[in-house]
């Protein structure tokens, strides 16, 4: 492995003072000049108020920090780890800048767009550790996902209670639907109940639902919660209520309409369906009284 203490390149990717007052809010691209400049990251630069915050710049340094600090050890961000390989081979990590002087909105809708095309339709492995801010009704749809047009919405008439919501967006294609939904998860020992359901969503539609019958250490991060259980089919009575619906509504701030950002990285929501087209969140950011569905 190449010394930590080789020359790094500048620490910046502006060749001359930035006027950020000319980028706005703006979504740009980091690339790999050993790979023709293939982007291996995305990302929005520009602040909440569109007054700049020399994002790019900030995962250099970042990456430089991580090199001074453990180097030897390898690195748990893929996307530090992909630069300063990019560093020991000589080369600098390049930027372009994809869509500027962009509302805060519309540049999360561009930055997921770039996130969905490059990741889903060509299969680059970007290093983003979630798929981009959007709304559910605004995702990328490919002749595997129509579902996302056809889904009704959930509305079970029987009372299925503690169903444990997780988004499995960022890790379905890397392994089964079954894996994907039961790795590890951030759940207190005491809301492991039995019985109780897990569901993974895609986009907001359920793709996966399995009855839990274990609670376990999680795969990756014992400190967390996995399960074991069976997959049910839509023949099954809880999959039939449950599998292939629009969950979406559910996963949104009441008040904003967006996608829960807490459910987003990683946050686990739960749910008691009352029966009759009522529920209640238990566990998640919007936690509180029955809703009508």
């Amino acid at each position: 492995m190449t010394n930590k203490n080789k020359d790094i390149p500048s620490l910046t990717f502006w060749k001359s003072r930035l006027d950020e007052s000319k980028l706005g809010c703006y979504v740009y691209g980091i690339g790999d000049p050993r790979r023709a400049n293939r982007l291996f990251y995305v990302g929005k630069g520009g602040g909440k108020k569109s007054q700049g915050n020399n994002r790019p710049d900030a995962h250099l340094n970042e990456a430089f920090v991580a090199r001074k600090k453990g180097y030897q050890m390898g690195y748990s961000d893929s996307k530090l780890q992909a630069i300063n390989e990019i560093w020991d081979s000589g080369k600098a990590p390049t930027l372009c800048v994809i869509r500027r002087n962009l509302t805060e909105e519309a540049a999360f809708d561009v930055e997921a767009a770039v996130i969905d095309t490059l990741g889903v339709v060509y299969g680059e492995k970007l290093t983003n550790k979630q798929g981009g801010h959007q709304k559910a009704d605004r995702s990328i749809i490919t002749e595997d996902s129509f579902e996302v047009i056809f889904a009704e919405p959930v509305a079970p008439v029987s009372e299925i209670k503690s169903v444990f919501v997780f988004n499995i967006r960022n890790t379905v294609g890397e392994r089964s639907l079954y894996d994907a939904v039961r790795a590890s998860w951030p759940i207190g020992k005491s809301k492991c109940v039995i019985p109780a359901y897990g569901v993974g969503l895609v986009n907001g539609i359920s793709r996966v639902v399995v009855k839990i019958e274990s609670w376990h250490p999680g795969i990756s991060t014992p400190k967390k919660k996995s399960f074991q259980g069976q997959e049910l089919d839509e023949v099954s009575a809880v999959g039939s209520e449950l599998l292939g619906k629009d969950f979406s509504r559910l996963m949104k701030n009441p008040k904003t309409g967006k996608t829960l950002g807490y459910f987003q990285r990683g946050g686990v929501i739960c749910i008691d369906f009352m029966g009759k087209k009522k529920a209640i969140i238990t566990r998640g950011s919007r936690e509180g009284g029955v809703m009508d569905l």
